[in-house]
C-alpha cells in the first residue's frame, strides 16, 4: 500500500493497455482473517501491529485508511489516463465475431 507500490502497479496496468482500473482494500472476513493474520505473523511479523490497528478485529480496514487508498488510486488512474479516470463510458467492449455462414446444408442421416 506504499505510494511507490501503488504507482508501480497502476503504471504496469496502464502499460498493459487497461481501459479501467479500480481497487479495494483487503476484506478480512471471519475465517480468512485468522488465516491471514497467522500467515502475516509468520511471513511479515513487523506488519502485524499495523494490520491489528487497521482492522481492530473487524472485516474492514479503518474508513480513513480506505479513503486514503481510494484517493491515491483515483489520482494514479487519472495521471495514467486509464479510462478517463474511471469513467465507465470510455471502456471499450469487444465486439462478438460475426457468425459464419455455412455454404451447404448438412445431412442428418
Amino acid at each position: 500500500d506504499a505510494p511507490e507500490q501503488l504507482a508501480e502497479t497502476v503504471a504496469a496496468v496502464a502499460a498493459a493497455g487497461a481501459t479501467h482500473a479500480s481497487g479495494i482494500v483487503l476484506h478480512l472476513r471471519p475465517g480468512a482473517r485468522e488465516w491471514w493474520m497467522a500467515w502475516l505473523a509468520r511471513e511479515y511479523p513487523a506488519l502485524v501491529p499495523r494490520y491489528r490497528e487497521l482492522y481492530r478485529g473487524g472485516t474492514y480496514a479503518d474508513p480513513a485508511y480506505r479513503a486514503l487508498i481510494a484517493d491515491r488510486l483515483r489520482d494514479l488512474v487519472r495521471s495514467h489516463q486509464i479510462g478517463a479516470g474511471g469513467d465507465r463510458r470510455s471502456r471499450r467492449v469487444p465486439q462478438a465475431p460475426a457468425p459464419q455462414r455455412q455454404s451447404e446444408q448438412l445431412a442428418l442421416l
